[in-house]
């Protein structure tokens, strides 16, 4: 929290010589067309933003409370509405009552006959007419009214430093300022409406917060200026994730600097690039990266990424926070995913299939790991994910697919490695759903020492052989699943290689019928392969092999006598008769894509 206020306040102070300017929130608005209304003659004109925005200043004091000067945005909200025997006060009439709870006597005299003056029905029609002839219902427009020339922000312009001054609070008492320890005087209330003490009662909040956080006036007013403009300046997105990126400078001669170049970047529109050119987190993030790295800032600056929601109030609603992010580790996971050809950005699920379809050795890693704050902390080096982890999100990735869905697939339509959509059960089926060179890619990507986010495993997904017999001497001497010689895990990958040997053999006789095959069908009823189907699996499988014996010895039998020899010999061996469902579904899968992409052999 310390440094947090710190940053506030050094990004207060960076609007130091504009302060009034930088409440004004006319810049950060849409505005189209402004009405100009002068009261003194009703007379009107449509103006462009640009002629007259120097002489106005927007400040909107509440969601439902009107603005601090009758420069509102137009909309049924401008005048009284009456509901149910109720006046509600329009926003026109609330925003000369906010104005002057901060005038003098003498000028609230001088607004009196203005204020009673002002005929309200001629104002709404004279409104309701222009509306009714705007010929783009989709502007925004703005209602400003003036009197004798002047708008009312010129005619009183103490009200906008008087509002400044007093935001805060009218506690004071004798303490040290956090930032500013020559102060003698503490008790100003920041108003961080992410923070627990924030929904204290009143009564309490008066005794404990200045406590908590004893800041002075002067200092509090900059805090207090730096939380507003930053949750607006430093908003980004990660992962589809809402944060506010805090920089914490170790040099405060540098904060200029950095702040300059968090508010360029902000400014940059990459809407139109970000298929065209892939990126690999959110393109602000690694175009501030990028940034620093060229004006030698990276050993500067740590980033703290607060990850928050508006709740309904406008209150920041704060998820987590991930903190001390070196700007360094960005950019070599940002280097590292190049690489290895992994994305993580935020895509739909039709982006997705155009990306898939230009980029097909990409790999998006949202398939594998969705929990989107988990994997930005994985990124970043401050979490890491175990072996157990992995298997898990490489079985829901062949058995689910897009971790959108969520949706189980038949076993014969995730082993059939074709891309399609299935309209019945409105599932995608992605060809890399069983891709294990890719699986492998992505392991390797995360293991990879530059990183660190995880253990090493080893599926061979990468690996090619010329034979049967060479691939399975290798899988079983490299691959950790495959490793120990008496566990039932081989048994999974040898009833995946006969598996797919036995409907090879099926689809080679019956080449020219699209046709599922009994062993197909068997395969789909039991869904999933495990420790108590497993003999149920292999009788189909020897069932299938007498149906199709004569094309399965003419063309496979080498290796289907080789497959049962190996068989026999685990069983002999095997002493666990239990096995992990998601480590067998993989080891099956497996075992029958690695004997579909074996080299054809000669008839």
């Amino acid at each position: 929290m310390a440094d947090l206020i710190k940053t506030f306040h050094a990004y207060g102070k960076y609007f130091e010589d504009d302060l009034l300017e930088s409440f004004n929130q006319l810049s950060s608005k849409k505005i189209d067309k402004i009405l100009h209304i002068e009261l003194s003659d009703y007379s009107y004109a449509l103006k462009d933003p640009n002629t007259i925005k120097d002489r106005l200043i927007l400040y909107i004091t509440s969601s439902a409370g009107g603005n601090l000067f009758p420069f509102i945005f137009l909309s049924e909200k401008l005048f009284d509405i009456e509901a149910k025997g109720k006046v509600k006060k329009g926003a026109i009439k609330k925003s000369f009552d906010n104005m002057k709870k901060y005038l003098t006597k003498e000028e609230l005299q001088e607004l009196e006959p203005i204020y009673s003056g002002i005929d309200f029905e001629r104002l709404k029609e004279l409104v309701e007419s222009e509306v009714e002839n705007r010929s783009n219902s989709k502007e925004n427009w703005y209602i400003a009214l003036s009197f004798d020339g002047e708008f009312f922000n010129e005619k009183f312009p103490d009200v906008f430093k008087k509002m400044i001054e007093t935001k805060g609070s009218d506690v004071s008492l004798d303490g040290h300022c956090f930032i500013d320890e020559s102060a003698s005087k503490i008790g100003f209330d920041v108003g961080l409406n992410f923070c627990s003490t924030n929904e204290l009662s009143k009564g309490i909040a008066k005794e404990i917060k200045p406590r908590l956080l004893p800041i002075s006036n002067e200092a509090g007013r900059f805090i207090k200026l730096g939380f507003e403009k930053i949750f607006n300046d430093f908003a980004f997105k990660l992962f589809g994730l809402n944060y506010i990126l805090l920089p914490t400078v170790f040099d405060s001669s540098l904060e200029d600097e950095v702040f300059d170049t968090v508010n360029d970047v902000k400014k940059i529109d990459y809407h139109d690039e970000a298929l065209e050119q892939r990126v690999i987190f959110e393109e602000d993030l690694e175009e501030i990266v990028e940034e620093f790295d060229k004006k030698s800032l990276t050993k500067e600056i740590l980033f703290t990424m607060l990850f928050y929601e508006k709740g309904t109030g406008n209150e920041i609603i704060v998820s987590h926070t991930i903190e001390d992010v070196l700007p360094s580790r960005i950019a070599t996971a940002k280097s590292m995913m190049k690489e290895y050809n992994i994305d993580a950005s935020k895509l739909s699920k039709y982006e997705k299939k155009t990306v898939k379809a230009k980029y097909p050795e990409l790999i998006y890693i949202r398939d594998y790991i969705n929990d989107r704050l988990f994997l930005a902390k994985l990124l970043f080096g401050k979490e890491q994910i175990d072996k157990e982890m992995l298997y898990g999100a490489i079985y829901k990735k062949i058995i689910f697919g897009n971790s959108i869905e969520h949706k189980k697939r038949n076993l014969t339509d995730i082993l059939s490695q074709k891309s399609f959509f299935d309209k019945n059960s409105e599932v995608t089926y992605n060809k890399d759903d069983t891709d294990f060179k890719k699986h492998q890619r992505l392991l390797n990507f995360l293991s990879d020492k530059k990183l660190n986010m995880a253990n090493s495993i080893e599926l061979g997904g990468e690996m090619e052989f010329k034979n049967l017999e060479s691939l399975i001497e290798w899988k079983f001497e490299n691959v950790e699943m495959l490793l120990d010689e008496k566990s039932m895990m081989r048994e999974f990958y040898i009833l995946g290689l006969l598996a797919s040997l036995i409907v090879k053999a099926q689809k080679f006789k019956n080449r020219d019928n699209e046709f599922r095959s009994s062993l197909e069908n068997y395969l789909n009823s039991i869904g999933l392969v495990n420790s108590l189907n497993i003999n149920q699996v292999f009788n189909e499988i020897d069932r299938a092999y007498k149906r199709y014996s004569e094309t399965v010895d003419k063309y496979y039998f080498s290796d289907y006598e080789y497959l049962m020899k190996k068989w026999s010999e685990i069983r002999s061996l095997q002493k666990e008769s239990r096995s992990s469902q998601e480590k067998a579904n993989i080891l099956f899968v497996m075992g029958f894509i690695d004997y579909k992409n074996l080299p054809k052999t000669k008839k």
